[in-house]
């Protein structure tokens, strides 16, 4: 074998046996390729743990919140307690609107229990904050309105939020009955398009939710129900029928 063969041999034995260095830029880019999503998880990590400990420490104020919902009595110190954790959470995440909005619900509710209205100012501001924070939730709107009237203070600013509470959730049954409250009570004090508002809605559930009108009819003022017998077709007759479907629903065990 001459020399030229065997630096040939030499030479491709070397570039079979050993292995290609690669370039600096190359292993930083493979590095950071490797990298980047541990970073990542680790930030959104970070970014999640505190919503995570707050929802844990959430776990019975919102257990309260959902009795609430289903329409269940509970005690006004318990609804104090969750609006106050419910804030404490606020003022930890203070863009969740939900946190807010709860914290100003269960203050509202724990007020109308005691009634002590010590709390109100505070509570509205919450529910501001809520509002600010998620302009389209047509509850948190309804709610705007009722920390208003609960406080004595309806102005344009409480017609705004009820008007925008009709637009923003027309058929959600918990906020119709917020709303339908407050719009019979506060009847002489609507322009007419929230009469009329009111009473789409009063006729909407004398349509198709007779036992909630009963429940809301139950809780008005005596001079609210002589407007739910005025806007109803056939007035009394209107009333006893729904009371009727209340009183046999309650029997089976119906909503």
């Amino acid at each position: 074998m001459d020399m030229a063969t065997t630096h040939i041999s030499m030479a491709t034995m070397a570039t079979t046996i050993l292995p290609e260095t690669d370039h600096p830029s190359t292993v930083f880019v493979t590095v950071l390729q490797t990298a980047v999503p541990g970073l990542v998880a680790l930030a959104l990590l970070a970014l999640c743990l505190p919503q995570f400990r707050t929802e844990m420490s959430l776990l019975q104020a919102t257990s309260v919140m959902w009795r609430v919902g289903q329409g269940e009595s509970v005690p006004a110190d318990k609804l104090e307690q969750t609006s106050i954790e419910f804030q404490t959470a606020a003022q930890a995440i203070p863009l969740n609107a939900t946190y807010w909005e709860s914290a100003a619900l269960s203050g509202m509710l724990a007020s109308l229990g005691t009634g002590n209205p010590d709390e109100l100012p505070r509570i509205r501001s919450d529910i501001h904050q809520a509002a600010q924070l998620a302009p389209s939730k047509s509850s948190i709107w309804a709610s705007v309105a009722h920390a208003d009237f609960l406080a004595g203070d309806i102005s344009d600013e409480t017609l705004n939020a009820l008007r925008l509470s009709f637009l923003t959730g027309r058929l959600e049954l918990m906020e119709i009955s917020v709303r339908l409250r407050l719009g019979l009570i506060l009847w002489n004090d609507l322009p007419t398009d929230l009469r009329d508002q009111v009473a789409l809605e009063l006729d909407h559930l004398w349509r198709g939710h007779q036992k909630q009108l009963a429940e809301i009819y139950v809780s008005l003022p005596t001079v609210a129900k002589n407007r739910v017998a005025n806007l109803l077709p056939n007035g009394q007759a209107s009333i006893i029928q729904f009371m009727r479907r209340k009183e046999q629903m309650d029997k089976t065990g119906t909503r």
